[in-house]
């Protein structure tokens, strides 16, 4: 698809196509409300709603009609005008959560077909995307100049949970909206029984990290009898935020982890920590980390011998996604 607009070449993924047509149907069920319930169904029985890249960029979606219903007050706000609405968003383009990447650029396929169809009130969107490299620093210093230079009205995504911690502040201090942020490490279960809502400028869409972690668990151990659990996590919010989870749920049963791992995102050789786990005698093992440690860990463990039940975050659920990088 080329967008007339912006003269960007995207090409959709062999195999992939279907995607587009979900778009396609997906916005223009907004343009025509009346078949918004057929469009969905329809598009349910096909795709089953399986795979994780298709339901970021059905995000991405919602972000657009959030949009398309913000209230003509908005004009004249920076990034908001008669012609034009500006929209950013952080992303590990490269690095090692880079397989997350697809999702800014699904957001982007998605803001050119809304552009071809007229825009939003005949708005065009102009979508900005950034390479944080799943960095907290360049994602801070990125939407900084998002911000400060280009006059951003909005951002959607931004995958990374230190990244989104590092940012959140500064974009609720500027009052620029965020639509459906790209981790649910934004806030913690203590922060969320302070104050609700967190922010009038945040709309977040992902469950805790520590609520999803406590009901994995949960199903480890009351569906899967499960006794023995370990946890591979990603030393940073997102990481610890499924830890504690986790440990609040066992504690319930009377129960504690055999061994806990934590590890930094940019490791290559995990060969320690997995010789560590299976010594620990860990029969399930959670893991809450990103798409490259995930491949780095389950090679490793073969390598090994080591063959624990996995039980992941939703971040890597999606099937299809996980078989082409671990082959």
């Amino acid at each position: 698809m080329k967008s007339s607009r912006t003269g960007r070449q995207t090409t959709w993924p062999p195999g992939k196509s279907n995607n587009r047509e979900v778009l396609i149907r997906g916005w223009r069920s907004y343009v025509s409300p009346e078949s918004y319930d057929s469009c969905f169904m329809n598009s349910q029985k096909e795709y089953k709603m399986k795979s994780r890249s298709t339901l970021l960029v059905m995000v991405s979606l919602a972000a657009v009609v959030f949009l398309a219903l913000a209230p003509a007050t908005y004009a004249g706000q920076p990034g908001f005008d008669d012609k034009e609405i500006r929209i950013a968003q952080f992303s590990p383009q490269t690095g090692p959560a880079a397989p997350w990447g697809a999702v800014a650029r699904g957001s982007g396929l998605l803001f050119d077909l809304v552009n071809e169809e007229g825009g939003i009130h005949g708005r065009t969107i102009k979508y900005y995307i950034r390479d944080s490299q799943y960095n907290p620093a360049l994602a801070q210093a990125a939407v900084k100049e998002l911000v400060e230079k280009k006059g951003i009205f909005a951002f959607t995504g931004g995958v990374s949970g230190a990244g989104g911690q590092a940012v959140k502040d500064y974009l609720a201090k500027n009052k620029i909206l965020w639509v459906v942020p790209g981790t649910a490490a934004l806030n913690t279960v203590a922060d969320r029984e302070k104050v609700f809502p967190p922010s009038p400028y945040r709309f977040c869409s992902y469950p805790l990290f520590e609520d999803e972690a406590s009901i994995v668990t949960k199903y480890a151990v009351e569906k899967l009898g499960y006794k023995k659990i370990g946890f591979l996590y990603q030393n940073d919010v997102f990481g610890k935020g499924g830890l504690t989870g986790c440990k609040q749920r066992l504690a319930s049963y009377g129960m504690e982890l055999v061994e806990a791992i934590p590890v930094e995102p940019t490791e290559k050789d995990l060969a320690s920590q997995m010789l560590r786990l299976k010594n620990s005698g860990a029969e399930c093992v959670l893991m809450w980390v990103s798409p490259t440690l995930s491949v780095i860990t389950l090679k490793t463990c073969e390598t090994i011998q080591y063959k624990p039940q996995w039980i992941a975050f939703d971040g890597l659920s999606d099937y299809q996604l996980m078989h082409n990088i671990t082959g």
